[in-house]
């Protein structure tokens, strides 16, 4: 019966724990070298398996993120791999003829001085369309992120502030939306604060303003450009659509767009590329490891049961 099974599997994990300390007792050297190589093996592939869980297996901290790509120029003439930033002009041209992205954002990285809360903090910028917080899916903790034509010139100034510059500069004020503060002698408008969890290395956000659209400006590549994919759109489509957009584009413009295309990819896949190699060669090195630690440990055995 099931009761009869039960007691005769308990009585077998005694009897085997009884003979265990009976062994330890005896050949206390033996047990301690057996666990110590055990120990080794088994505490590697835990520690190296552990990273590759958190790097490589556990998703991005964003709402659906396999639906976020990276856009770039490509030459594919230099190398399929070789990649740039992106023209705002080009990016315009994009965002109005894609329909293969729920949401589509361009951005790039500067700094600025915050003024008036004490001394004169330096802090990491981001400037960025208006779709940017859209892309990544991420809620404020408090306020809102860009609105609509808050990109276009002329219009009030506006930021938003991560939630480490908040704490630390305003104190964690939770009436800090419709505060004014002072970047660079200008003054802005907080609308909201990001949680600390979705970029730890920029502590404001404000809308990017195009200052000029001359013709020339097509050819000046300074912005990076993210994008959420529609439902249903694989990488793959939207590769191919943004590349037939690229194709037209250079048949209008040949002299700045002619051997550029576009290259579209998944944000995860692009974010692990430079440590996957490196991680699987160490996940294997240290697989090996508890191998030979097994294979000694049974050498061990094998000998003590020629002794005995």
């Amino acid at each position: 019966t099931r009761e009869q099974w039960s007691l005769g599997w308990l009585d077998d994990m005694l009897r085997d724990a009884r003979y265990a300390l009976r062994t330890l007792r005896r050949s206390p050297v033996f047990v301690v070298v057996a666990l110590l190589c055990l120990t080794l093996g088994i505490g590697a592939n835990a520690a190296i398996f552990s990273v590759i869980d958190g790097v490589l297996l556990q998703p991005l901290p964003y709402p659906q993120a396999a639906q976020i790509v990276r856009l770039f120029e490509s030459q594919p003439a230099r190398g399929s791999d070789w990649t740039g930033s992106v023209s705002w002009l080009n990016f315009r041209d994009w965002r109005e003829q894609s329909h293969a992205f729920s949401a589509l954002a361009a951005y790039r990285a500067g700094s600025a001085n915050l003024q008036g809360a004490g001394e004169v903090e330096h802090l990491r910028v981001v400037e960025a369309t208006v779709d940017y917080f859209r892309v990544y899916g991420v809620a404020p903790v408090i306020g809102r992120g860009f609105a609509r034509d808050e990109d276009e010139s002329g219009r009030a100034r506006v930021v938003v502030l991560s939630e480490g510059v908040w704490r630390s500069h305003f104190a964690g004020d939770r009436q800090i939306s419709g505060r004014q503060i002072t970047l660079d002698d200008q003054p802005y408008t907080v609308v909201g604060v990001m949680p600390s969890s979705f970029a730890t290395s920029t502590d404001a956000w404000i809308p990017f303003v195009p200052q000029s659209e001359a013709p020339d400006t097509r050819g000046s590549h300074f912005l990076s450009v993210v994008g959420r994919l529609g439902p249903g759109v694989s990488v793959a489509q939207a590769g191919a659509q943004m590349r037939d957009i690229a194709a037209r584009i250079a048949e209008r413009f040949p002299n700045e767009q002619t051997g550029r295309s576009v290259a579209v990819e998944s944000l995860s896949d692009l974010m692990v590329r430079g440590v996957r190699p490196a991680l699987l060669v160490l996940l294997g090195a240290v697989a090996l490891v508890l191998l030979i630690a097994c294979a000694n440990v049974a050498n061990l055995l094998l000998a003590r049961a020629a002794a005995r």
